[in-house]
């Protein structure tokens, strides 16, 4: 509290408010995303587009990336995703895997000129190798578990 008597918030906790959104509860596995690990990750990798983190169920998928267009808002951001059934351990070096994504979604659309969500249609296509094969296979994918394997130390996922 400053001598006024007020609250005395930082500076860039507004900008943090509006550069990600998380859930407002924990997952089913007993887990949730750090906000300020979060904010810290994502200014370090020089994330420029909002990201909306959210929890899924199912048995197929660790986590996905997508990279969206809101066209009332003529805005682009991320969704990632992460299968709140997962271990803490598993669903960290997940969200690092789903962040390098929309790190290289940004690095693409830089490069190409074209919009961050054609960054699918075009890194993956087909022609690259079978389709399991062009998946497992893919610079991206590669790079992306690399840089989870990297930084999976660094706890953006947190226990109750």
């Amino acid at each position: 509290m400053n001598t006024d008597g007020f609250i005395e918030l930082p500076d860039d906790l507004f900008e943090s408010l509006l550069q990600i959104e998380l859930p407002d509860t924990v997952s089913k596995a007993g887990w949730y995303f750090d906000h300020d690990e979060l904010i810290r990750a994502i200014r370090e990798h020089g994330l420029k587009h909002p990201v909306k983190f959210r929890y899924q169920s199912g048995t197929y998928r660790s986590g996905t990336h997508y990279a969206r267009y809101h066209t009332r808002d003529k805005q682009f951001w991320h969704r990632i995703t992460i299968n709140q059934l997962l271990k803490a351990e598993s669903a960290n070096e997940t969200l690092w895997h789903e962040l390098r994504h929309a790190i290289q979604s940004e690095k693409f659309a830089e490069d190409t000129g074209q919009p961050m969500n054609k960054f699918y249609s075009e890194g993956y296509k087909p022609a690259k190798g079978r389709w399991g094969a062009s998946y497992m296979e893919n610079t991206y994918e590669l790079d992306a578990r690399a840089f989870a394997s990297k930084n999976k130390h660094i706890k953006l996922i947190k226990e109750v």
